[in-house]
């Protein structure tokens, strides 16, 4: 063999090395991707089949997610829900009873709280509810 051979050999080992591991990142990343979406599909399940009222709400109030049991609870669909902001469901006379609770709970000295306010249903109809909130924080 000459040493033309010899770098040419070197050379291809050096990028069957790179393809491998090229490969396994590849394959990581597809396993990593199908976690994921399974973990995602609980969580949908989860939430939308609850049999009991569950919503994510904005900081600023926003309904941006109201799970089935939620729905009919209140009387409004999903969509309906997610144009309105915690304010038009909630009794005017409780929406400021969480503000301290919630607070608390922003600078980080709790992790939920639960309260009790009256919930004004589509039909005018009012219903109390126990209310547990938790908060979801970004990286």
């Amino acid at each position: 063999m000459t040493d033309i051979d010899d770098i040419a050999l070197h050379r291809l080992r050096k990028d069957g090395q790179r393809l491998t591991t090229g490969r396994q990142l590849i394959l990581k990343t597809l396993q990593d991707a199908a976690a994921l979406a399974a973990s995602e599909r609980r969580f949908r399940t989860s939430f939308d089949d609850a049999p009991t009222g569950m919503a994510i709400i904005g900081l600023d109030g926003q309904i941006l997610q109201v799970n089935r049991a939620g729905c009919e609870f209140l009387g409004y669909s999903e969509a309906e829900l997610q144009q309105m902001d915690e304010r038009a469901i909630v009794h005017p006379e409780d929406i400021d009873q969480e503000s301290d609770a919630l607070e608390s709970m922003l600078r980080g000295e709790r992790r939920s709280y639960g309260w009790e306010p009256r919930l004004v249903r589509r039909d005018g109809s009012v219903r109390w509810v126990r209310v547990q909130t938790s908060l979801v924080r970004d990286e």
